[in-house]
């Protein structure tokens, strides 16, 4: 009786439910994935952590940071439950909810639970929550130690300079080359390096620093003038 509707009373599987619920976090189907994951902790013991998550991104990325936060403490009384710490993917979702609806006080709270459930912020969680500090005029130096903390763990872990890299992809990567592109001209090496610097220095959830930064700039310059990287 719990299946879902159009199944012909047959049973999805976990693995199913799952597959759905992947397509439902990044295109902002919360109503679905709150449903999905309704109807899998009633055909299983708990949903797995990858199910919170991606009905947190699902919620995040329609807008509604409240519900993403709600389901975060359901996930974080799942784990409790079975003697788990809750997942660090779906505290960077909820992170990221707040970020994209300006919720910084529930950020920095979720960044400073974190720790709690045995996670390490990483600079992705750390950047997300600075950017929600900056876009409500919030002060962010108390968060500096973080990112510097944050960074330099990412630089040390094995491949850190090619993972630091994708906590910048995708839109903080954009918004870095939307403002080379309107700040520097085409062609010119040395505007693009001090546009990116310009970038750096105003907005403070850029102030990252170790293997990031080079990672930015090392792209950006390959993809303008190939060889020039490496001096």
């Amino acid at each position: 009786e719990n299946a879902p509707s159009g199944w012909d009373g047959v049973e999805p599987s976990e693995a199913a439910y799952l597959a759905a619920l992947d397509a439902c976090g990044p295109h902002g189907r919360y109503s679905e994935a709150l449903q999905l994951l309704e109807q899998l902790g009633c055909s299983a013991p708990a949903p797995p952590s990858f199910a919170y998550a991606r009905t947190i991104e699902a919620c995040s990325v329609a807008g509604k940071w409240q519900m993403a936060l709600d389901v975060l403490t359901q996930a974080m009384h799942a784990a409790s439950h079975a003697d788990l710490r809750c997942s660090r993917v779906c505290f960077a979702m909820a992170i990221q909810a707040c970020e994209t609806s300006n919720r910084w006080e529930e950020a920095l709270h979720l960044l400073e639970n974190m720790a709690v459930h045995g996670h390490e912020p990483s600079m992705y969680e750390v950047s997300s929550t600075v950017a929600a500090c900056e876009a409500s005029k919030v002060a962010t130096e108390g968060l500096e130690r973080w990112a510097e903390e944050a960074a330099a763990r990412a630089a040390a872990a094995p491949g850190g300079a090619e993972t630091t890299w994708r906590y910048y992809d995708v839109k903080k990567a954009e918004q870095i080359w939307e403002h080379v592109q309107k700040t520097a001209e085409a062609g010119d090496l040395d505007a693009v390096i001090a546009a990116i610097e310009q970038h750096f220095s105003t907005k403070s959830w850029t102030k990252v620093t170790g293997m990031a930064r080079c990672r930015v700039l090392e792209r950006i310059i390959a993809s303008t003038e190939p060889g020039r990287s490496e001096e």
